[in-house]
């Protein structure tokens, strides 16, 4: 940018319909004033002109009439304006086109044309811009820094421009855009305050920042929170090639989605946050993207997709890596349904997913028809589902991930094609691997899981009891959800309010549609207990209707006990069969204990869904409350389930099956398996090959003690990867076995 030119400065009051003439610098005397602008050609009006500095210092101006422009300037170079103290009731404050080298410094630009009401139209172009702070039109190499923009339509916005810097500005609390681009390519956006850009008809395609046809533009540190849109990014109908790069934003609390990005190209997101809204980032129709190393947390609603992560309706050749994915409806989910919009013809193909974190999602990824898409090297934890897949699949893959505790399934085919799945680690007990993959073992229509060979990962530990109070600390609870609005959700222990124990585990949701709280054991166990049918789950539980409008409070809940393999049974007070009000109503404002038995009764239905018998191998339990999309807060304690045979705790031993080995191994006809029992008990030692398949039953049931050893012969056995699982004392040991010829 070329500096302005030295010109002796000229102290004057403000005029009028002011014409400025080049090479000059004005300081306007202080004061307060009064001009309408019905013309519209602004009270200070710059014309061809070059080498102008106009300084504002203590200075307010009112426009009165939200009409015209304070500065109107045209055709001019090299222009400054400065130090404003406030200039307000205008249309725009200053309204430049066709110009370039103009800088925008410490200027309160406040309180101009708005509208808090009414849907903003997205394609509309410079001859329907919305009334604002500062207005470009075809300008280029300019600054805006360090000013206030706030109570209005748009903070900043740029038509038909390039090359121009946006930075530390207070764009806030405006009603459609902190900062409206339009067809603005090459700029720089940073650092600056977009915060709470919402209008009354939320969101109404109201965003923090929009990109209406931008390209190869950088966006960095911007606060976009608390926005219609954090960022929203639309190329439709023009196929160019956007490659604007995002970084380091915090685009989260959003009601509609953290970023959007849809009918675009080549765009860059990383290390941004995008929490806390409806989507963190829906890029439909979007195309060789990256979305890299984000943060992509709580995201959740109820829109018919139902929120989530990262979602992405017929996009292809897009790269999502190394990103913090947690606690969101969906973590990713991908898809082609239905008819596509015209005039596109996009499907869903080539897809990289790598190196994410995916921890306590309702559903890790979803996929719904597609394509060559690549999930490698993720790691799963505490989700209640991992991979699930529907719908047409070709080459798809899931390679190299870790899968660690789930609530339902790691990867679950209701496809009618094969996942290619091998290489992936699981927790090494092979039946549960088996069981908690579901394809066409499960469903004859669907494909199969193709998940061996797998590796094994550490020696698997069961939780074989449930602690006497599951509200107790170290338990592991997290909540997953559906809300409103992407209203915040959170779970947490509370030391104060409690009726036993240390603390209770305390729920507060902003909006109570669908949310769930389930149980995972500490330590990164596995559940697996085996719990007395002719007894009941107890817990006491108090809850507090947060929003004041919620008239009905609790409208529906359930409470679930589930194994392993996917099944569960389910206890419902049910409102949908006239039980009104809801018998948790009673627990408003105060604590009450509620006893079910597990067999269920009258006020407590019991429903099963999936293969559950005689409550073995239970492995969670969670609660769900309903009441409608209204905020509540939820304490829980004393939470307890008897398990067999007496309901007592039994003492614990300390590594009871301390050794469990083969010698030779890899071996070609015969190996001895050796094992130590530190007690009598009984006891099981099988072989199973790859598919979770019994080859070899070498003790069943018998009773020992101390050091043992028994010989296993290969005799029939193809050379390969085979398991010995022993079972005993309530635990399970699994070590790998490897004949050779």
């Amino acid at each position: 940018m070329i500096p302005a030119l030295c010109f002796s400065q000229s102290y004057l009051p403000l005029q009028d319909n002011w014409e400025i003439p080049s090479d000059t610098s004005i300081k306007i005397v202080a004061g307060n004033y009064s001009f309408s602008d019905s013309s519209k050609d602004g009270v200070i009006q710059i014309t061809g002109k070059q080498n102008i500095t106009i300084d504002g210092d203590s200075v307010s101006v009112s426009g009165m009439d939200m009409s015209g422009y304070m500065i109107h300037i045209t055709n001019s170079s090299n222009i400054t304006l400065r130090n404003f103290d406030l200039i307000s009731g205008y249309y725009y404050a200053f309204y430049i086109k066709n110009s370039d080298n103009i800088t925008i410094k410490n200027c309160n630009l406040s309180w101009n044309k708005v509208d808090s009401t009414g849907w903003i139209v997205i394609f509309d172009g410079a001859a329907e811009a919305l009334g604002g702070g500062v207005f470009m039109n075809s300008c280029s190499n300019s600054v805006i820094d360090s000013n206030t923009m706030q109570y209005q339509n748009d903070g900043v916005a740029l038509y038909n421009s390039n090359n121009i810097t946006v930075q530390n500005n207070n764009l806030s609390w405006n009603t459609s855009y902190g900062i409206r681009m339009y067809e603005t390519d090459s700029s720089t956006i940073y650092k600056n305050d977009c915060s709470h850009i919402n209008r009354i008809t939320d969101p109404s395609d109201c965003a923090a920042i929009l990109l209406l046809n931008c390209s190869y533009n950088n966006v960095d540190y911007n606060d976009f929170t608390y926005s219609g849109d954090g960022i929203f990014l639309n190329d439709y109908e023009t196929y160019k090639v956007s490659g604007n790069s995002f970084t380091y934003n915090d685009c989260s609390y959003s009601p509609h989605n953290a970023i959007e990005a849809v009918f675009s190209e080549g765009n860059i997101f990383k290390n941004n946050i995008a929490s806390n809204s409806n989507y963190g980032l829906w890029l439909g129709y979007s195309f060789n993207t990256i979305v890299d190393s984000n943060e992509i947390h709580n995201n959740s609603g109820i829109d018919a997709d139902g929120g989530g992560g990262i979602a992405i309706d017929r996009g292809y050749n897009n790269s999502i890596t190394n990103n913090s994915i947690r606690n969101n409806s969906n973590g990713i989910k991908i898809w082609e349904k239905g008819s596509p919009i015209s005039p596109y013809t996009n499907t869903s193909y080539d897809y990289q997913i790598e190196n994410n974190v995916f921890y306590g999602n309702k559903y890790a990824i979803q996929i719904n028809t597609t394509d060559s898409l690549t999930i490698k090297n993720n790691e799963f934890t505490n989700n209640w589902a991992g991979v699930y897949i529907e719908g047409t699949v070709t080459n798809d893959t899931i390679t190299a991930c870790t899968f660690n505790n789930t609530a339902l399934f790691y990867i679950e085919n209701y496809a009618a094609d094969d996942i290619y799945a091998v290489n992936n680690t699981f927790p090494d007990d092979i039946t549960l691997i088996s069981c908690k993959i579901y394809d066409k073992m499960d469903e004859p229509n669907s494909g199969e899981v193709l998940w061996n060979p797998f590796i094994a990962g550490t020696t698997t530990s069961f939780e074989t009891e449930p602690s006497v109070d599951l509200t107790e600390q170290p338990s592991v609870w997290d909540a997953y959800f559906y809300v409103e609005d992407a209203a915040a959700t959170s779970i947490s222990w509370d030391t104060a309010d409690k009726k036993e124990g240390n603390e209770s585990l305390f729920l507060d949701t902003e909006s109570g549609y669908d949310v769930t709280i389930h149980y995972f054991p500490q330590d990164d166990k596995i559940a697996s207990w085996y719990l007395k049918q002719e007894d009941s789950l107890s817990f006491w539980m108090k809850i507090n209707i947060t929003d004041p409008n919620n008239p009905y409070g609790v409208q529906d809940a359930f409470i679930r006990i589930g194994n392993s393999c996917g099944g569960y049974y389910q206890y419902t007070n049910d409102y949908f069969q006239n039980i009104n009000p809801h018998i948790l109503n009673n627990c408003i404002d105060q604590w009450v204990q509620f006893t079910i038995p597990l067999v269920g009764d009258s006020t407590w239905k019991r429903t099963s869904s999936g293969e559950i018998t005689n409550f073995k191998d239970i492995n969670y339990v969670e609660i769900n409350v309903d009441v409608w999309e209204y905020g509540y807060e939820m304490w829980v304690d004393g939470l307890m389930l008897p398990f067999y045979p007496t309901g007592q705790k039994k003492s614990k031993i300390q590594d009871p099956l301390t050794s469990l080995t083969a010698y030779p191994n890899p071996f070609s006809q015969s190996t001895i398996i050796s094992f130590t029992l530190p007690e009598p008990t009984l006891i099981s030692l099988s072989i199973y090959d790859l598919l979770g398949t019994e080859v070899a039953s070498l003790i069943k049931n018998e009773q020992l003690h101390g050091n043992q050893e028994i010989e296993f012969k290969s005799t029939g056995l193809a050379k390969g990867i085979y398991f010995m699982v022993l079972q005993a004392l309530e635990q399970k040991l699994v070590r790998k076995l490897i004949t050779a010829e």
